[in-house]
């Protein structure tokens, strides 16, 4: 939209800037209703979809499901069950996207790694990777604000703003540190959830 306005007075006689214009302001809107509602509906009460999650397991999940681009992530776990309370595919869409984020950032011959711990009542999971890395600056003015994109017109720059914001709607934090050429390190935090020891003959 800023490079609508910013070229739309040298290119306002041009019949084929106005079609594109009218053309990406649709576009742009339809997006921004999309998301605008999302929003909305993320806002209601939704404690009927929570349920208590072995993480492990959901992170398995995600690395098949990204098992087809490179470098294919590495689960480093000890097999053990730690559980979570939250919305089972929110949380599966807010570690897909960093994992995802990982995986873009770095080349097919770098490494993304998975590490999932618990301790003092906490699940960590920690998502790095050996990508281009991003400054301190970009982290704490870009990173988590929505319509913010290293991507250009390819994304939105809203998954890392959501996957942040359900993280913390289901009592838990998202951070990022990071290294210019070296790589970043997303580690997500929620409260461990105690489960009866009969879960699985349930």
């Amino acid at each position: 939209m800023s490079l609508l306005v910013s070229n739309a007075e040298k290119h306002k006689s041009n019949p084929e800037f106005i079609d594109d214009m009218i053309a990406t302001t649709e576009h742009a809107v339809k997006k921004m209703e999309f998301l605008l509602n999302h929003f909305k509906n993320d806002n209601t009460d939704g404690n009927d979809n929570i349920i208590d999650i072995d993480v492990s397991i959901l992170i398995r999940d995600v690395v098949e499901s990204r098992s087809l681009t490179k470098p294919v992530p590495d689960f480093k776990h000890n097999n053990d069950s730690v559980y979570v309370s939250a919305d089972l595919q929110e949380l599966k869409s807010a570690i897909g996207h960093l994992v995802k984020n990982a995986q873009e950032a770095t080349e097919e011959s770098g490494s993304v790694e998975i590490f999932l711990d618990k301790g003092d009542g906490k699940v960590l999971i920690k998502i790095s990777d050996t990508g281009s890395g991003m400054t301190e600056e970009f982290i704490h003015t870009h990173l988590f604000v929505p319509f913010e994109s290293t991507k250009g017109l390819t994304g939105m720059g809203i998954g890392v703003y959501q996957s942040r914001e359900y993280i913390r709607k289901a009592g838990g934090d998202l951070v990022a540190k990071s290294t210019p050429g070296e790589g970043s390190e997303f580690t997500i935090s929620l409260v461990e959830e105690s489960v009866k020891e009969n879960t699985d003959a349930q």
